[in-house]
């Protein structure tokens, strides 16, 4: 038996039907920190069971297709429970089917996943599996992971480098199959390079001056940044933007999430979501003063810091375009 499989049973007492070769690890059983009887899964489809709130919730037609569920971006570090729960209730709880990416981190490659089982297991899923192609070659001809993503409620993508996920990934049909899960009303959440890769242009890295790269297009209209405060990335976000003036640049902290969906963004978690855009000037218009945490020589950005609670509507924050 895979290592990886008796140490999923050893963790949660649990029966592991299957495990995919190579990279997808399957287990249909509730998972919780209780949890020891197998649950049968039904087939169902996102589009069937949407939580109650979307069924009833006026979406605006200008950015309809792209949110009818949800992206969760998290800035990394130590997160909350809360941003946890939040993740939980948003791919339907108990019910919901979870997909785990760990790719990001180099440690994936040695194929033992039970540190990101782990992190989720104080919460019931109907069933969670791992997604990991070792390659891009895998990656492009696998039919496994593509029809565990159109199953899935939830998909959780983990920190680590987020260029070895668009290497890997985009352009694939595990890129669509992603991208679908927000379209039928699930939830894709990612922290640190997870939450990165979630916008076409990415920073791949750099310091003062960004390395950009292309990620995947579930934010076409934006440039996300992580870690943010903590590694003084303002600089480096605000150049970004600069260099990219239709993009919306997103910074955030560690131990905090924006929650975007239906008409809105949600701060949720315990620091602070910057938001960076390049200043629209009307004739005659002056620049308008700029925050601290915007560099002086970039005085041409307009910068909002948002706080836990904090909301805007999609069509202010501009994130998908028309």
């Amino acid at each position: 038996m895979p290592s990886l499989v008796r140490k999923i049973i050893a963790s949660f007492a649990a029966v592991v039907p299957s495990i995919g070769i190579p990279f997808i690890a399957s287990t249909t059983t509730c998972f919780g920190q209780d949890a020891t009887e197998l649950v049968v899964a039904p087939e169902f489809t996102v589009a069937s069971r949407l939580p109650p709130r979307l069924e009833s919730e006026s979406i605006d037609v200008r950015v309809q297709k792209e949110v009818r569920g949800r992206i969760l971006l998290c800035g990394g570090g130590v997160l909350p429970q809360q941003i946890r729960e939040v993740f939980h209730e948003e791919g339907l709880g108990r019910n919901g089917r979870l997909v785990l990416i760990p790719t990001a981190s180099a440690l994936s490659d040695l194929g033992d996943f039970t540190h990101w089982v782990n992190y989720w297991s104080g919460f019931q899923w109907q069933s969670v599996e791992i997604l990991h192609a070792p390659d891009r070659n895998t990656a492009m001809h696998d039919t496994r992971s593509v029809e565990s993503l159109s199953n899935a409620s939830a998909v959780w993508i983990s920190g680590g480098d987020q260029s070895r996920l668009a290497e890997r990934y985009a352009g694939t049909p595990i890129e669509s199959a992603l991208m679908s899960v927000v379209s039928r009303g699930g939830i894709v959440g990612g922290t640190s390079a997870g939450a990165a890769i979630a916008s076409s242009l990415m920073i791949a890295g750099g310091w003062a001056e960004p390395k950009i790269s292309h990620g995947f297009p579930m934010l076409p209209k934006a440039i996300v940044d992580q870690h943010f405060s903590q590694k003084k990335r303002f600089q480096r976000l605000a150049k970004a933007v600069q260099s990219h003036p239709d993009r919306t640049g997103i910074g955030i902290d560690e131990g905090t999430g924006m929650l975007i969906g239906g008409r809105k963004a949600k701060i949720v978690g315990d620091g602070s979501v910057y938001v960076y855009r390049t200043q629209r000037l009307k004739p005659n218009e002056q620049l308008i003063s700029t925050a601290s945490f915007v560099p002086e020589t970039l005085a041409s950005i307009e910068a909002t810091k948002m706080l836990p609670g904090d909301e805007i509507d999609l069509r202010d924050l501009d994130l998908f375009g028309e």
